[in-house]
């Protein structure tokens, strides 16, 4: 809801400080470049250090920058600085998606049967989460703008980040916890395998469906 309470508070900002009209576009256009260009670190990131943390970096990056919105706005060139500010967003919220698709994959069951639906309902209610924030967001945000100022709906959303943030560090974890398999006796004759270190198949780059993809989502973002 933060990232998408943006489309909202984005006309407000114009119109306090007497903008043109094409500065909407230009501060709305200003999260897609960070958001693109750290989607690829931010799969890297994941496999390294697992999902949580590259999550986390999201809820507390979105938090920071909408408690730094207003400040910026005050800086004596708010169309310059507010866009720095959108573009630190991006970056901090692009790693969530490879995060979100990594940790989906850990967490949700396998199998046949009623873990099969389970799987099912876990993905839908993603996807329903995804496709009611904007709504949701479009509701409140502007009431209370009108209300409360953009101000204060900025620090509003950047303290809600950091307790959603605080939770999230408390109680998910990347991966589920299973309990440990005995280790099997030591014989003579066994020699230890050496430990091999989690990668990033950077050849999958290659593959023309993946190139086609990213061309989609890069043509998508900057025209939407």
């Amino acid at each position: 809801m933060p990232r998408f309470a943006i489309n909202s508070l984005v006309p407000f900002i114009v119109a306090q400080y007497g903008m043109p009209s094409a500065a909407t576009a230009s501060l709305l256009a200003a999260f897609h470049p960070g958001y693109v260009a750290s989607m690829i670190p931010g799969g890297g990131a994941t496999v390294a250090w697992g999902a949580k943390p590259v999550i986390q970096l999201g809820v507390l990056g979105t938090a920071l920058t909408l408690a730094l919105m207003p400040v910026a706005g005050r800086l004596g060139r708010p169309a310059l600085t507010l866009s720095a500010v959108m573009v630190f967003m991006g970056l901090t919220q692009g790693p969530m998606s490879p995060a979100l698709g990594q940790m989906s994959r850990d967490w949700m069951p396998s199998g046949g049967g009623a873990e099969q639906i389970e799987k099912a309902w876990s993905q839908r209610f993603q996807m329903l989460s995804h496709t009611a924030a904007p709504a949701v967001a479009a509701f409140l945000t502007p009431r209370l703008a009108d209300r409360l100022s953009w101000q204060n709906v900025c620090f509003l959303y950047a303290g809600a980040g950091a307790v959603f943030g605080a939770l999230w560090q408390l109680g998910a974890s990347s991966k589920p916890t299973t309990a440990a398999e005995p280790a099997p006796a030591a014989t003579p004759a066994a020699k230890a395998e050496p430990r091999t270190k989690t990668k990033v198949p950077w050849r999958m780059f290659r593959l023309p469906c993946v190139r086609a993809l990213m061309a989609y989502h890069i043509a998508y973002d900057n025209m939407k």
